[in-house]
């Protein structure tokens, strides 16, 4: 079922419980979306999709170009970025900051603006503009209606939608879409209605759309979806997985700081050549050290008082909750074969390298650090969840996973992996977000320190 047909359904079973009320509706959806939307992974997951959106404004705006953000999501991660990088950059008395205006298709004034900072507020680029299309529910503050969720909600404010998407399209010079697709008949109508204004890109996943992939990694899906985005006058990019709308995002960052790749500055330089010059200087140096095994096992012995657990005292016992700590690495970048390779564990007695067990990149995986890799983001995974439909889940030493892609020159190169051989349900490393929050940022640094070159 379609998520609007589903979200039709539960707003049938809410009005019910609500008797009728239309506040209490509204402060049973607030309170539920709220939950979804800044509950407890949210504080650790760290997704890098909304920073290198901002950090492409930011770009563009220190260039005199504007640039409208509109989003179908609810949440106010964007503004939430905006703010942390300005805080970074306020005491720099040289750099101007671009200010902020939030808006809502029901209003014609802005939610809020701030003010741009040491920049002409009427020059082009000297604000940032995010247009919430199906309203906005911030992690606080009062609720931005209409709350776009069913099909009713999305009927009724369907018009206002494509409104605003073809006046972004005709009259600003980059309009960046948000949490859409070209399922959606408002943004559809107005991609139809202005394919003469400029040059349009649909950053798409292919595992939404490809089925069956040929040996080419192409299918006829995919080719029925680049003729179709040839008739909207759009551009399909075809991203693998997830995790590459973000990367491609950073590049495209990239490319407006550095137009050019310059010797001195390896920031310029494309994502492969940065990515093989990382793997060439630290598999040369750090990636052969032979005491990585015994640091793993030390940084272990630091993790896991952090969830108020002590070393195996008992390693046999069938009570006891055994961790190990993993280090995958993202090997020879520039071969065909795109995988990650399990380099050193904290139970090891010698250097993996790279002999070790392989993870080709792939959206079908059965391991935990090529699916927090390919979703760029930490994540945390029970074995049901890597291995669905598997009857012999009980085989595996290791059953519950938190992995955590590690970055060096703004790109991912590898993944630091805590494994429990309890289930999630009872493994201590995700029970509260506070403790995971410390751990992942505990990962993160060792992950950096590991990785290094």
């Amino acid at each position: 079922m379609p998520p609007e047909q589903l979200a039709s359904s539960l707003i049938h079973t809410l009005r019910a419980v609500a008797a009728g009320s239309k506040q209490s509706l509204q402060d049973t959806l607030r309170k539920r979306i709220k939950r979804s939307l800044y509950g407890t992974a949210a504080t650790w997951q760290g997704g890098k999709l909304s920073l290198n959106i901002v950090q492409l404004a930011l770009f563009r705006a220190l260039r005199g170009r504007q640039t409208t953000i509109f989003t179908t999501n609810y949440d106010d991660h964007i503004e939430q970025r905006y703010r942390e990088i300005r805080d970074s950059i306020e005491t720099l008395a040289e750099i101007g900051v671009p200010g902020l205006r939030v808006v809502g298709i029901n209003s014609k004034d802005p939610i809020y603006t701030i003010d741009p900072l040491r920049m002409d507020p009427e020059m082009p680029g000297s604000h940032i503009t995010v247009v919430y299309l199906h309203g906005r529910v911030p992690s606080n503050g009062p609720v931005s209606w209409p709350i776009v969720l069913d099909e009713n909600s999305y009927a009724a404010t369907a018009t206002a939608v494509g409104a605003a998407l073809i006046h972004g399209f005709e009259s600003h010079p980059l309009s960046v879409i948000v949490g859409s697709s070209l399922q959606d008949l408002p943004l559809v109508r107005a991609l139809s209605s202005t394919r003469g204004s400029g040059e349009r890109l649909a950053v798409l996943t292919k595992g939404s759309h490809a089925y069956d992939l040929n040996t080419d990694g192409d299918s006829l899906s995919l080719d029925l979806l680049r003729d179709r985005a040839t008739e909207l006058s759009v551009t399909p990019v075809l991203a693998d997985f997830h995790g590459q709308v973000a990367q491609l995002v950073g590049e495209m960052t990239l490319r407006t700081a550095f137009p050019q790749p310059r010797s001195d500055a390896p920031l310029s330089w494309s994502y492969m050549d940065r990515l093989d010059a990382w793997w060439q200087a630290w598999s040369g140096a750090a990636g052969l050290d032979q005491g990585t095994p015994e640091k793993l096992h030390e940084a272990l012995q630091e993790l896991l008082p952090i969830f108020e657990l002590t070393p195996n005292i008992d390693p046999l016992s069938p009570e006891s909750e055994r961790y190990r700590l993993e280090l995958w690495v993202r090997a020879f970048p520039i071969a065909p074969e795109r995988q990650l390779v399990r380099w050193a564990a904290s139970d090891g007695r010698t250097l993996d390298g790279a002999k070790g067990k392989c993870g080709p990149l792939d959206t079908a995986t059965y391991l935990a650090p090529v699916r927090a890799f390919i979703e760029g983001r930490a994540g945390a995974y029970d074995i049901s969840d890597l291995e669905r439909g598997r009857e012999s889940l009980e085989r595996y030493t290791s059953k519950a996973f938190l992995a955590v892609p590690i970055r060096a020159r703004d790109c991912i190169v590898g993944v630091l992996t805590l494994a429990s051989s309890n289930r999630m349900t009872s493994a201590r490393m995700t029970r509260a977000s506070e403790t995971t929050e410390k751990a992942v940022a505990y990962m993160l640094d060792l992950g950096q320190r590991l990785l290094d070159a």
